[in-house]
């Protein structure tokens, strides 16, 4: 029985990504962080941010080292950012779960990136589209 159980857990938290991860230096991100604080409510009009549109998620980051997030399904909020390792590392706490998320390169220069967490279905690896950024 410790066999099958153990099976079915190999087996749910064994999705693999098919996505490479590029360890890129802080100034390769810059062009994510919008060079203004955050403000009550970002415009996402103007402001920089990256998008996924079918889980759905958006991230927008703030030079003053905050974070904006809009998960349709479940809320908005805010949190905190900060460069470490070849990554963003972003953290935002929630009344149900605090959310521990990375944005990673998935090129040689930090054009396209992905995010990284882990949700109630396990580990998640979504590519991300951008929103008013210059390459």
């Amino acid at each position: 029985m410790k066999f099958l159980v153990l099976l079915i857990m190999l087996i749910s938290c064994g999705k693999k990504s098919d996505v490479t991860f590029y360890e890129l230096s802080e100034k390769s991100y810059q062009k994510f962080v919008n060079q203004k604080s955050l403000m009550t409510k970002p415009d996402l009009v103007v402001d920089k941010f990256i998008i996924n549109r079918e889980y759905p998620f958006e991230i927008a980051l703030y030079q003053d080292g905050r974070w904006y997030y809009n998960l349709p399904r479940l809320d908005e909020g805010y949190g905190t950012w900060k460069y470490e390792n070849g990554s963003i590392v972003l953290y935002a706490k929630r009344d149900l779960f605090d959310m521990h998320i990375k944005i990673r390169s998935i090129n040689e220069l930090a054009s396209q990136v992905a995010i990284t967490f882990a949700d109630r279905f396990g580990p998640q690896v979504l590519e991300m589209e951008n929103r008013n950024i210059t390459q």
